[in-house]
């Protein structure tokens, strides 16, 4: 709630104030979902390498989660396998990753579980699962295997520039403020091809 509201209300405001506000905080938060995704129609964050899987979640991703991914990318590069292990059909992965922490040489060592068949890993630490992305161990590992490409399992829709948002569609008290003849034409010409893929 303070997140959402932060800078518009506080203790004390009111319940007039709040309905008013309400209604400035979603104006406002529309405008910014607008102006991200002309953002992320018009901006390419470069790669930091040559990696084909980092091109492939440049042209999947957001600008803003294309580079939550590249911080792991970058941390890859400080990860080295240091031991497998199969267990059936699948291997045990130990992954070490080298950091510095104030200035002294430290490190980490993760499990990673890897399919070669179908290309399916599960890191120890959880990151896909909390935060929905590779973490650099699982990374480590697909280029470890010479995996070129991951899994649609791994990119998910959710932030993918080409997601079709079906809540711009929604009039709000704030579609008055741009009732200019382009901003109808182009809700016109929305309602007409929503449906279409």
């Amino acid at each position: 709630m303070h997140a959402f509201f932060g800078g518009y209300l506080h203790c004390k405001s009111g319940l007039v104030q709040f309905v008013h506000e309400y209604d400035n905080v979603l104006g406002n938060k529309e405008q910014k979902e607008l102006e991200d995704d002309n953002a992320d129609s018009k901006e390419v964050v470069p790669c930091l390498s040559s990696s084909t899987i980092e091109r492939q979640f440049q042209r999947e991703y957001t600008t803003s989660k294309f580079r939550e991914v590249q911080q792991e990318f970058r941390k890859s590069g400080d990860c080295l396998v240091r031991g497998v292990t199969q267990e059936g059909d699948l291997f045990r992965v130990i992954v070490n990753e080298q950091y510095l922490l104030y200035g002294e040489p430290k490190s980490w060592t993760n499990s990673v579980k890897f399919d070669p068949a179908i290309h399916k890993v599960r890191c120890e630490c959880n990151m896909f699962e909390s935060r929905g992305i590779l973490c650099c161990y699982c990374l480590t590992v697909f280029f470890y295997y010479g995996v070129d490409k991951v899994p649609s399992r791994y990119v998910i829709p959710r932030w993918s520039k080409n997601v079709q948002q079906k809540h711009t569609f929604i009039k709000s008290s704030h579609d008055e403020k741009r009732s200019d003849e382009s901003h109808n034409l182009f809700r016109g010409l929305c309602s007409h091809f929503y449906n279409v893929t």
